[in-house]
């Protein structure tokens, strides 16, 4: 194919690149002699695999630059002595290590620029991008978040969890902070045994084989053994008895009950039995059936003698044989989506079965002030099992034992899961413990109205929380108690926050909590948005909560059916308080104007609360006070009126003159040439009347009248000038210039 003009030769994918040199000689040389952009696209330059003109835009290396980045591939292992003597070259070797260095690897490095771009390269916040190397712990974040990695890839097994925990109590010094998303579940293969077990088989605790049934009382007398049982079992008896004679009836009723307990005895032992040979049976009848289908005897089935079929005629006259059987219906793996689906659906991964790592490490962590703990699923799916947000009892006993260890823990959120009361009240027992522990987050728990024990034994302490997020749970009255007493007791420090969002509250509920926060320094911040309320007391207890509260700042009401009725009683309430800051009515079904008046109301508070520094006197400086414009142009006109009270008057150069001068100036005046009236006064006038102005000067006048000032430039010396230059010159000259300038 001809080589066309039109066409232009491109540099191939293939290409070796070379860097220009950086040296200054070198550099000029290579602009003299390197080829030009029509060079390049000749025809003959067209089979060239090797362009030294095509270099990489930018600074080039050296080889010793090379040798760093190349010794930075080795990890820590590459720092030289010769490195460590030049910040230069260390600036380069950090440059280039690589981000994902193990952790065992890399916490070592003290480096911020480093993990700064550790820090970048695992975060979506990109508020973090803004801050510079110097003014964030870049390296907590990042060990932490290489130590979180760690964590949530670990398997639920015993080796990988002895290292994680080793690998904690190397690199607890440097962790302030830990946010835990998600945790290995157990693989799938450890719930078959429970997936392809019979229903019948999936019986309680309670009947099992290792259940045992004491031996039936002998028909004797009441032994000593009988005696004490007796004396244990009866609360009334005094501890010491007497000997007394027994009558007939007596030992006819004892031994009566003796053959009761004997024949219940009898027939827990035979209803066990029973069991037992039901579950041999079903074991027995489940091996048969594999059985038979490893050993079917495909060989037994006799061939029968295909009849004579009769000759075609058309399409419908053809005899399609049917499919023959595979056994489907009778297998329970994923082949029979309908078995498979009703075992699972038996099969619901009870709590008790789903453990994960051992989250004990966290005891290693001394200086940890935030814990963040949650149960998400796996990222990028839609629907996954209930087994990933679930967690055994087991592992909240771990994580019990390990939060006991951490001195200085000021945050703990765990959310995101599934919180019954036995295992809130686990964890309730370690958190109550922690002196330093001031907000602590349980959201999205799905905590149930029984855990109010557990949140008894939360707050049954001498230290109030800072903050208590307990939003979107299933938390009824009797938590609502249980925190209206504790907010009623006297305790140190103050509860700032209180979040009670999306929980099924009711009136009764609401009321109580209410009633016993009035009059004591807790909650700054309500938050119950959507609640579960119906139309009655409710705009009552807010009401009342506005009026009586004092430390009340905020309130979030949000997605609440209150109605216009009752949203004009809680607005009478919300005008006469002014230290509401923030307050959320939204998807109330309020009016557009209550909503607009909710809006001004916070307005004036702020307001308020931003001018607190005038004192009783706010509504005089608000009359007084103008539009910043408005003030800015008063202000300037204040100005040009004492520049004008200030400014000296215009003067003539000798006394007599100045009749003469005031006709002329009326008559430069019409004509509007002030330049024409400078020139005559600055005339020299006739010595006699120099002499005179000069006698008259040094006697002052016999009135007592100041004489006007003598202007005289051409007679000042250099201090005189000096005095007088700052002086304005004529408002005009501006424009007369601009008339007789010559063109």
């Amino acid at each position: 194919m001809d080589f066309e003009d039109d066409e232009e030769v491109v540099q191939p994918h293939y290409a070796q690149k070379f860097r220009a040199p950086t040296d200054p000689l070198l550099l000029a040389t290579y602009e003299l002699f390197k080829p030009s952009h029509q060079t390049l696209n000749l025809y003959s330059e067209r089979n060239r695999e090797i362009f030294a003109e095509a270099f990489i835009e930018g600074n080039l290396n050296t080889l010793v630059n090379l040798s760093v980045k190349s010794l930075a591939k080795l990890g820590i292992r590459g720092i030289s002595p010769t490195l460590q003597a030049s910040p230069q070259l260390m600036r380069i070797f950090y440059d280039a290590l690589d981000v994902e260095l193990p952790l065992r690897d890399c916490y070592l490095i003290e480096d911020q620029r480093f993990w700064r771009r550790v820090v970048l390269s695992k975060t979506l916040d990109k508020t973090l991008h803004l801050k510079r190397w110097n003014e964030f712990d870049w390296k907590a974040e990042g060990v932490s978040r290489k130590f979180v990695e760690q964590v949530e890839s670990c398997p639920v097994n015993v080796k990988p969890q002895r290292r994680l925990a080793q690998l904690a109590e190397i690199v607890w010094q440097y962790v302030n902070s830990m946010h835990i998303r998600k945790l290995q579940a157990l693989p799938d293969y450890a719930f078959i045994k429970h997936l392809e077990s019979e229903p019948e088989e999936d019986i309680s605790s309670e009947s099992s084989d290792e259940e045992e049934i004491s031996s039936d009382e002998p028909d004797t007398e009441m032994d000593e053994g009988e005696e004490e049982h007796k004396s244990s079992s009866s609360s009334s008896e005094a501890a010491i008895t007497f000997w007394r004679a027994e009558t007939e009836n007596e030992d006819t009723i004892r031994r009566n009950a003796r053959h009761l307990r004997n024949a219940n005895r009898q027939q827990a032992r035979d209803a066990i039995a029973r069991k037992r040979e039901d579950r041999k049976e079903r074991k027995r009848k489940r091996q048969e059936k594999l059985d038979a289908l490893k050993n079917a005897d495909q060989s037994g089935k006799k061939k029968k003698k295909k009849k004579k079929e009769p000759p075609i005629r058309d399409v419908f006259s053809i005899n399609v044989a049917p499919e023959e059987g595979d056994d489907e219906d009778t297998k329970p793996d994923k082949r029979n989506k309908q078995l498979l689906l009703e075992r699972i659906k038996r099969y619901d991964y009870p709590e008790d079965h789903c453990h994960h790592i051992d989250l004990g490490f966290v005891r290693y962590f001394e200086n940890m002030m935030s814990l963040t703990l949650e149960f998400l699923g796996p990222p990028d799916v839609k629907d996954y099992q209930s087994r990933y947000m679930k967690f055994s009892d087991s592992d909240m006993v771990r994580l019990s034992k390990g939060l006991k260890y951490l001195p200085s823990l000021k945050t703990f959120r765990l959310r995101n899961s599934r919180l019954s009361m036995k295992k809130f009240r686990i964890l309730t027992r370690a958190l109550q413990n922690l002196d330093t522990l001031d907000e602590v987050d349980f959201g999205y728990d799905q905590m149930t109205d029984e855990c109010s024990e557990g949140l008894a034994y939360l707050l049954k302490r001498p230290l109030m929380y800072r903050s208590i997020q307990l939003e979107h749970n299933k938390l009824g009255a009797n938590c609502a108690i249980v925190l209206g007493e504790a907010l009623s007791q006297s305790q140190v420090g103050v509860l700032e926050y209180l979040g009670l969002a999306h929980n099924p509250l009711n009136e009764l509920a609401l009321h109580s909590l209410i009633t016993c926060i009035i009059g004591t320094p807790h909650v700054w911040a309500l938050n119950i948005s959507g609640i579960n309320t119906t139309l009655g007391s409710f705009s009552r207890d807010i009401g009342t909560l506005l009026r009586s509260h004092t430390p009340l700042m905020s309130l979030e009401m949000a997605a609440i059916n209150i109605g216009i009725s009752q949203g004009n009683q809680i607005l009478r309430s919300l005008e006469k308080n002014t230290r509401i800051l923030y307050a959320d009515f939204r998807e109330c079904e309020l009016s557009f104007d209550q909503e607009f008046e909710v809006d001004m109301i916070v307005r004036r508070n702020n307001y308020i609360h931003e001018n607190l520094h005038h004192g009783e006197n706010l509504c005089k400086v608000v009359k007084e006070r103008r539009h910043p414009i408005v003030q800015r142009i008063e202000e300037d006109f204040a100005r040009r009126k004492g520049c004008t009270e200030v400014r000296p008057k215009f003067s003539s150069s000798s006394k007599e003159s100045i009749p003469e001068v005031v006709v002329e100036k009326k008559e430069v005046e019409e004509e509007g040439d002030i330049w024409a009236m400078l020139a005559r006064w600055n005339q020299p006038t006739a010595p006699e009347v120099r002499e005179s102005h000069t006698s008259k000067d040094s006697h002052p006048s016999q009135n007592g009248k100041t004489e006007p000032f003598v202007f005289e430039p051409n007679k000042f010396d250099l201090d005189q000038f000096r005095k007088s230059v700052f002086l304005p010159g004529p408002g005009n000259r501006f424009f007369y210039l601009q008339r007789n300038k010559t063109p």
